[in-house]
């Protein structure tokens, strides 16, 4: 059974700053409600599940960053032309 939200509107919700020191808060602030018995080891894992994800996709786009760095101005337009959509094939 899905647990309804309890704040439907986003403006009203606490926000996480958009950087890896709000991650790291988030994950302690979400380690102390369960350690304190406020959360459930259930949501607990769903929040370190979310972090690992957006660790990766970090994670990525640095290692596509290196790559382009790596190539020449004819290589990056051809692998932009092929992220974007662009290429003609």
């Amino acid at each position: 059974m899905r647990r309804k939200s309890k704040t439907t509107d986003i403006s009203k919700m606490e926000r996480t700053v958009k950087s890896f020191a709000g991650l790291r808060a988030s994950l302690f602030d979400e380690f102390d409600k369960l350690r304190n018995g406020i959360t459930d080891p259930t949501v607990a894992n769903a929040v370190a599940r979310m972090a690992s994800e957006i660790t990766k996709s970090a994670i990525a786009e640095i290692n596509a960053l290196k790559v382009q760095i790596r190539l020449g101005d004819e290589e990056r337009a051809k692998v932009k032309a092929i992220t974007d959509g662009t290429d003609a094939k």
